[in-house]
């Protein structure tokens, strides 16, 4: 495994686009490409992505996250950021205090249902490498999430990689937890 390495801070105008991993609430395709109301209103879809050896869970902040782990991977969906959408973008999530900007290489798959055909890209993945420990979700992060996990769904992630790692964290909505009293 290639160590990650750092990310520019920022892009001049002159800068191709560049691909970005999404893997917690921007797997949203409204909350990303909205003309009006998106982050980043100007990025495309690319592909379902997936990352080897690290691990999906919602980090110490509420919000998600992932960890080195050789045994597992991360499910998530790829966008061509324009300079200007990665800008803001790293606004949106807080470079470089929550979450520091790593590329990485990422498979890109493609093929809905099997996934068939995979290739490696580089691409832009936010990291909170200060704080590694499991968390509990922001109630207000709940939603935006299962948005997020219903579009990655009909992109073609596995529900077998959201079951195993998404839903402990991110109960669906109307499937809050029951209270002990009953």
């Amino acid at each position: 495994m290639a160590a990650p390495t750092p990310a520019s801070q920022s892009q001049s105008q002159s800068q191709p686009p560049r691909l970005y991993f999404a893997y917690g609430s921007n797997l949203s395709l409204t909350q990303m490409l909205s003309p009006t109301t998106g982050r980043c209103p100007t990025a495309t879809y690319h592909s379902v992505g997936m990352l080897r050896h690290w691990r999906w869970l919602i980090g110490e902040r509420g919000y998600a996250n992932i960890v080195p782990s050789a045994a597992d991977v991360v499910y998530g969906l790829l966008y061509t950021l324009q300079p200007a959408d990665e800008r803001v973008l790293d606004r949106a999530e807080g470079v470089p205090w929550a979450y520091q900007k790593i590329a990485m290489q990422v498979s890109s798959l493609s093929g809905l249902a099997a996934l068939e055909r995979e290739c490696e890209v580089e691409a832009l993945v936010y990291v909170d490498g200060l704080r590694l420990g499991e968390g509990v979700i922001w109630p207000e992060y709940v939603a935006r999430m299962n948005r997020g996990i219903g579009d990655a769904l009909a992109k073609g992630v596995p529900l077998e990689y959201v079951e195993k790692y998404l839903r402990p964290f991110v109960k669906e909505e109307g499937q809050g937890e029951v209270d002990e009293e009953g």
